[in-house]
């Protein structure tokens, strides 16, 4: 056999290797391996098998990674498409879909040492009273980690050694999973009663996933209900019972040799009254003669198959037959001449173990007694295999279905099928996509969570995507509460870069050995290897974090639409304000439309009042001031009333410049086209792109200034968190952003203080701006609410809209009435007075019609190719040089429209200069596809290169 092997290193092709002997049956499509590549070994992916290879002389696999495929063959199909569709190489496309964590050629579980009780208590009578105390603690813990132990008892290693010498003991390493949330209490929820615009899309959505109606007699691949226990045997994966299994039985070898025995020596017969040529004809009238009279089969090429009587092929399939409904669901099967292989489900309260063990001493009685001989008909061990999911059901009825040819048999064996199916196995309309539009409060996340317990149900798994990290602590402490305890508890595992590399090791194992059923992350969690997997929920749809950035640059809801479409599952994009492109789609009929247009429990929306800050006035020559009267007085009423308010800034930082009014310096970054940032607590001017940072001066740094009279404007969180603090001394003020926030636990941390009221007004950046639940909330402040509504991106009045619906949307989600100000020097603009009044449908109306008479996205699809290098001129030579490359591709698709090249809009990033081109076309796929070939036939300068975003969300 042969692998076609995916190198880590980008050449864009796969490559040949030899499966050696013995890694034969080891090595599957997905299997990470170690292959010598020139001089030296690199690490690559299994992409396929094959039979042959063009190529002579292959080298071998050198050896396995991991002790089951990391990469399942669909997530290895949407890996493939994301390089073709989003132009990167295939090896960076299949990077992406396993951690860095994951990928490594060692193992990455921790050891930890544990202490185990032994049996017996011979000698506790001699312990002195300190042995005797940590004995007992061990006794009454029976299994503990070692330093676990030394905390509780505040003993030394040396003392729980003394115990271990005496026998009473044994301390010996044990893998210990690393979990995020480990030390985290939840409290069990149940599930809520939905209102008729829940009822209706829960309804919908379990109905397009294929949910069974309640008296359903059908039986998932795993019974959700049952509990996961180890196999104290030989085997040595998790028993799991409910669960499908793959089983194999071998006949003992005193049997195949005697059977062996006896085909020998009528062969020997045949040639000596047959003096013939042995060859494939000569064999097939042996087979012919001695068929009648053994009524058996053998493969003699290979010797190792035995002859069986019907008789006894007879016993097996009654005895496998007999059992189904009684002890197991039974699927294919296969009876061969010297093993058996079956499909079985155990019922509930049967351990596959016992099971076995009853059948194998059931038909051994029975083929002795047919055979009229005595001893062991079966080998000690039998061999299972727990299935993962549909595609491995498949995989392995296949393979029952497929042995008697490959074994190259016509007759002597049976080939079966039990009355059972998988639910599982079922492709309904689970493909569906469903965009639901619900505003803030309406209870998507109930929705969500009683559409997943529905998947589970049928035995598939879900993920769950939330576009911050700052967002899944919440999110996981609703799911661990809701999926912890129950017939439907399942681990619930965390997917995200914040996470430690063992703790990322670990969560995605846990997945992958199918023991976390949910999987709860950002955008990378959407290629977690979940089988089967029922259900994809993209919450928060039209977030733009979703969209990666560095290669390959994917869109985490557009592939999972594209995984749900090639996986069966239900996908359901979660939004109260849906990018125009879902909305636009779920018009034109490509996704279906759940809408839930009021809060749940009958709420109010929140009272929204703009406040136009150009009649505001100020003291002396400042300018406007930060906060209106309006938005001080609110602000004094609700701490007064013991209420809390949440102020909203998208700006870190101090101030948003620093300028001299002497000489107009103004302190810029040395490697992009922007001003520093002043940070006061630090005083530190920094750039927000590359991260350049400088003290700040005291005096103006310009040429022959000097003036002390340098200045600081604008505005950021830093600043209003000063203000407010000299204006409510009494309350307790805290500030949320990326500044913030230094350690790894502070945004659980604040977000638990405001949870329990320990701060009165919370000060944030978009980080508080969506997803969160605080019913004593009364007050959401938009501080500057133009910050981004005039940038030169056409989706600018896009953002604003939906920042500022979500921020509003925090506001009244209890039992008081919410207030919110918006605070803005474009009062009259339509992103500001349709977010005003909560009216989604008439700001896309106006959108839509700006975006079509430009023929931007959605009625086309966008690609922006980018030319950086560190000399303009460079720059701008290649961009003109790839504009002359892809004019001709306006003949062959003619609706593409070629915008450029410009400069960027900040055409000075991280020290390199940036120019753009954007093409925008109703056939992207088509446009990707020639893009990747004229792209892998340009040639540039030194230090000039060209990347190409397709979908892009971001213009700069």
């Amino acid at each position: 056999m042969v692998a076609r092997v995916t190198l880590e290193i980008a050449l864009r092709r796969e490559f040949d290797y030899l499966i050696p002997p013995e890694l034969e049956g080891r090595v599957e499509v997905g299997t990470r391996v170690k292959v010598p590549f020139g001089r030296r070994q690199v690490l690559g992916c299994v992409t396929g098998l094959a039979e042959r290879s063009d190529h002579d002389s292959l080298k071998p696999i050198a050896k396995i990674i991991g002790a089951q495929s990391l990469v399942t063959p669909r997530v290895l199909e949407l890996a493939r498409w994301i390089a073709e569709y989003y132009c990167c190489a295939p090896e960076t496309a299949l990077k992406s879909v396993l951690p860095d964590a994951v990928r490594k050629e060692q193992e990455g579980w921790r050891e930890r040492l544990h202490v185990r009780l032994l049996p017996g208590d011979d000698g506790v009578d001699e312990l002195t009273k300190r042995q005797l105390e940590v004995y007992q603690v061990i006794e009454e813990n029976r299994s503990l980690p070692l330093q676990e132990l030394l905390q509780i008892t505040g003993t030394t290693a040396p003392t729980v050694r003394k115990l271990e010498d005496k026998g009473l003991i044994e301390i010996a390493p044990q893998i210990s999973e690393r979990d995020p949330y480990a030390n985290e209490e939840i409290v069990p929820t149940q599930p809520l009663t939905l209102n008729p615009e829940q009822a209706a899309a829960l309804k919908a959505i379990n109905s397009a996933a294929g949910a069974p109606p309640a008296d359903s007699k059908r039986t998932p691949y795993f019974n959700p209900k049952s509990k996961t226990n180890k196999f104290t045997g030989t085997l040595p994966h998790w028993r799991q019972p409910g669960k499908t299994y793959f089983i194999t039985f071998r006949l003992a070898d005193s049997i195949a040799e005697s059977e062996i025995e006896k085909w020998r020596a009528a062969q020997a017969e045949w040639k000596s009254h047959h003096p013939k040529p042995w060859d494939e004809n000569t064999e097939a009238e042996f087979r012919q003669h001695f068929s009648e009279k053994l009524e058996s089969m053998l493969d003699a090429g290979r010797g190792e198959c035995l002859l069986r009587q019907p008789a006894v092929a007879q016993v097996l399939e009654e005895t496998l037959r007999k059992f189904d409904g009684e002890r197991y669901h039974l699927a294919d099967f296969v009876i061969m001449p010297n093993h058996v292989h079956a499909l079985l489900q155990p019922f509930e309260g049967h351990e596959l173990s016992a099971i076995l063990h009853s059948w194998k001493s059931f038909t051994a009685h029975a083929i002795n007694r047919e055979l009229k001989r005595d001893g062991p008909v079966w080998r000690e061990e039998y061999f299972d295999h727990l299935v993962r999911g549909e595609k491995w059901f498949g995989h392995y009825r296949e393979y029952i279905q497929g042995n008697p040819g490959k074994a190259g048999i016509t007759e002597g064996f049976v080939l079966g099928a039990g009355e059972w199916e998988p639910l599982a196995c079922r492709r309904g309309a689970g493909s569906t996509t469903f965009l639901l539009h619900g505003v803030t409060g309406s209870g998507k996340t109930e929705v969500y969570l009683q559409a997943i317990a529905a998947a589970l149900e049928q035995g598939k798994g879900a993920i769950v995507l939330v576009p911050e990290i700052s967002l899944t602590p919440q999110t996981v402490e609703r799911f661990k509460a809701r999926f912890s305890s129950g017939p439907l508890k399942t681990l619930v595992a965390v997917l995200h870069s914040h996470l430690s590399a063992g703790e990322r090791h670990d969560e995605w194992h846990k997945i992958r050995q199918g023991r976390a059923k949910i999987v709860i992350g950002a955008r990378s969690a959407i290629f977690a290897p979940v089988e089967p997997l029922g259900l994809i929920i993209v919450d928060e749809e039209h977030e733009h974090s979703y969209k990666q950035e560095e290669a390959p640059r994917y869109h985490a809801r557009d592939v999972a639409v594209v995984r749900g479409q090639r996986e069966g599952a239900t996908v359901v994009l979660g939004s109260a304000t849906p990018s125009m492109e879902s909305y636009h789609n779920a018009q034109r009929g490509r996704y279906q439309l759940l809408e839930m247009p009021s809060r749940a429990d009958d709420k109010q929306m929140p009272l929204v009042r703009v406040q136009d800050m150009r009649t505001e006035k100020s003291k002396g020559d400042q300018g406007p001031p930060i906060f209106s009267q309006r938005l001080k007085e609110a602000i004094h009423n609700r701490l007064e009333q013991g209420e809390q308010t949440i102020l909203f800034l998208n700006r870190r930082g101090f101030a948003t410049s620093m300028q001299c009014p002497d000489c107009g310096f103004v302190a810029e970054c040395p490697n992009c086209s922007l001003s520093l940032t002043y940070h006061r607590r630090e005083q530190f001017l920094r750039c927000h792109v590359c991260g350049h940072g400088t003290a700040a001066p005291r005096r103006c740094p310009g040429e022959r200034c000097g003036s002390p009279k340098i200045r600081f404007h604008g505005l950021g969180t830093e600043k209003v968190e000063d203000v407010l603090r000299k204006l409510f001394p009494r309350a307790n003020v805290t500030r949320m952003d990326s500044d913030a926030l230094k350690r790894k636990d502070d945004y659980r941390r604040i977000l638990g203080d405001f949870r329990r009221g320990k701060i009165d007004i919370l000060v944030g950046t978009q980080m508080i701006a969506k997803g969160l639940h605080f019913p004593r909330v009364t007050l959401v402040g938009i501080v500057y609410a133009d910050t981004g509504l005039h940038l030169a991106d056409f989706r600018a009045g896009e953002r604003t809209f939906q920042l500022l619906t979500q921020v509003a949307g925090r506001a009244g989600r209890g039992e008081v009435e919410g207030e919110v100000v918006v605070q803005t020097f474009s009062p009259v603009h339509p992103a500001i007075q349709f977010s005003r009044r909560h009216d989604y449908e008439g700001y896309f109306e106006a959108e839509m019609e700006f975006r079509e008479q430009l023929r931007y996205p959605p009625f086309t699809r966008a690609a922006m190719l980018t030319l950086r290098g560190r000399s303009e001129e460079k720059v701008a030579f290649s961009a003109e040089h790839v504009k002359k490359q892809i004019e001709p591709l306006t003949q062959t698709l003619e609706d593409l429209q070629l915008a450029g090249p410009a400069p960027a809009p900040l055409l000075r990033a991280e020290t390199f200069y940036r120019y753009q081109l954007m093409l925008r076309t109703g056939r992207m796929s088509e446009l990707s596809r020639h893009l990747a070939v004229i792209a892998a036939g340009l040639s540039f300068p030194d230090d000039v290169t060209l990347t190409i975003d397709i979908d892009p969300v971001n213009l700069y």
